[in-house]
């Protein structure tokens, strides 16, 4: 196993696997996988850009307030936050598979990419989640799961509210609240 740390993960891939290509910088820190990996887990504590090649059955976990911002392809893998104000950004590349589980509070799940069987399970708490998908028609078959009162659907700019969805549809976008 190859493991890389940083101030703002630990990234361990398996054996016989090219670990990422790291570079840290004052406001976080870049891994460039240069070849497709499987298994990786990595543990966030600051904000972290994955980029290169695709990832797939891999964890990414965060064990502090941070952010991942994945502008490369993440497939069949988990992202989960599971305490404080985290931050998960699909910027580029695709989303296909995979489950996003939120925990306690105010978190964030921008999709400003193509997204194709993913689920996002926003925690059950207090806290004002927001789900941002840029553009509907890059998004097929998104499951949001947890959706309380308190959070926030955002669609091509267009903002929603718990009350706003009751009777609203989405194609490709199923709510289910909590």
């Amino acid at each position: 196993m190859a493991t890389e740390s940083t101030k703002d993960a630990v990234i361990v891939v398996p054996e016989g696997q090219t670990a990422p290509t790291i570079v840290e910088t004052g406001s976080g820190t870049t891994a460039s996988f240069t070849a497709p990996v499987s298994g990786a887990t990595t543990e966030v504590t600051g904000d972290v850009v994955v980029t290169g090649a695709t990832v797939t059955n891999s964890t990414f976990s965060f064990t502090q307030s941070g952010k991942v911002d994945f502008t490369n392809t993440l497939k069949s893998s988990k992202v989960l936050a599971t305490s404080g104000s985290d931050s998960v950004v699909f910027s580029d590349g695709k989303s296909v598979k995979n489950k996003v589980k939120l925990g306690d509070g105010a978190d964030s799940v921008v999709f400003g990419t193509k997204t194709k069987n993913t689920q996002v399970k926003l925690g059950k708490d207090n806290a004002a989640d927001v789900v941002n998908i840029e553009n509907r028609k890059d998004v097929k078959n998104l499951k949001l799961k947890n959706f309380g009162r308190q959070d926030t659907l955002i669609v091509g700019g267009k903002e929603f509210s718990y009350n706003d969805l009751q009777d609203r549809n989405f194609k490709n976008i199923t709510i289910k609240f909590d």
